[in-house]
């Protein structure tokens, strides 16, 4: 009886103990079961936050294929002035010459009719030198004269101002490295050339740079020279280009107000206008260097 009453109460303790590990093991799979859920409503949430990035980033990459697309139409579009620009520094040049050419005909013209008319008047003294010695006596009337037709002053050459004026107000380009920027604590975020957007696996070319600054900054000349196209392009605002010595020029595109007029002789930093606000936001000044019709990466130039 002892031995059956002890077998009794070591059964007892080890069902006792049996409860409570049985007890803690379904604490631990409830909670097992709570960390699952939230693990599984978790992974959903992440699913859907990443459908949206996914979406975003379509998205985004549309965007920035459009803003490239829309560039490139800029581009080309300026590209256009630049070489339209160019073709009427070449017209104003061969002028220029042509005209220096028949200022240099005129003048000889006008050398021959006075060493014509000199030696006429030589030979006429001559003639009446030897009259009065006897040497040749004139028993006939001498043939009459022939007088050379009234010689017509050479019509007054207005000579092209645009050259010397620019000279005057413009900075040596060829020094590299010396030009002041077109605006102040920008950021550049494009630069010239070729570049790869890795993201979106794009290529793209830049004839210039581009400068993200606060919307209304003021954008101003790198160097004195001639205004010669003001002109609006849809999206891109408006477009300012300036004429430097030696077929350089500037351009400044993406401006609001311009404050400056085509034909206008300007000083160097002097004030052309402000940037505009891209329709993607923010505000972006784009900025070229052309020598002839060969553009330049403008970072050579500026300090």
């Amino acid at each position: 009886m002892n031995d059956l009453r002890s077998s009794a109460q070591q059964m007892e303790s080890s069902r006792a103990q049996l409860q409570r590990v049985y007890h803690e093991k379904e604490l631990a799979m409830k909670s097992q079961q709570e960390q699952l859920q939230s693990y599984s409503a978790k992974k959903k949430e992440k699913e859907v936050v990443l459908s949206e990035i996914q979406k975003d980033k379509q998205t985004y990459a549309a965007r920035i294929t459009e803003v490239r697309r829309k560039q490139q139409i800029m581009q080309k579009k300026i590209e256009s002035l630049i070489m339209a620009q160019q073709a009427l520094i070449q017209k104003e040049q061969e002028r220029a010459r042509l005209e220096a050419l028949r200022r240099q005909q005129r003048l000889a013209e006008a050398r021959k009719r006075r060493e014509a008319e000199r030696r006429r008047k030589e030979a006429e003294r001559q003639r009446v030198l030897a009259e009065r010695r006897g040497e040749a006596p004139a028993t006939k009337e001498p043939p009459p004269e022939k007088t050379l037709p009234p010689e017509k002053e050479p019509l007054p050459v207005v000579p092209d101002q645009t050259e010397s004026e620019i000279d005057r107000v413009s900075v040596d380009f060829d020094q590299g490295e010396s030009l002041p920027w077109p605006v102040n604590n920008g950021v550049v975020v494009r630069r010239f050339g070729s570049s790869l957007d890795k993201e979106l696996n794009i290529v793209t070319v830049s004839n210039g740079i581009d400068i993200s600054v606060p919307v209304g900054t003021p954008v101003k000349s790198v160097s004195g020279g001639k205004v010669v196209q003001v002109a609006y392009l849809p999206t891109f605002g408006n477009v300012v280009i300036v004429r430097h010595p030696k077929s350089y020029l500037t351009v400044y595109a993406n401006l609001g107000r311009v404050s400056v007029a085509k034909g206008e002789i300007i000083r160097s930093r002097q004030l052309l206008g402000f940037s505009a606000a891209m329709p993607e936001g923010g505000s972006t000044v784009h900025f070229e260097v052309w020598k002839g019709k060969v553009k330049q990466n403008p970072q050579k130039w500026l300090r």
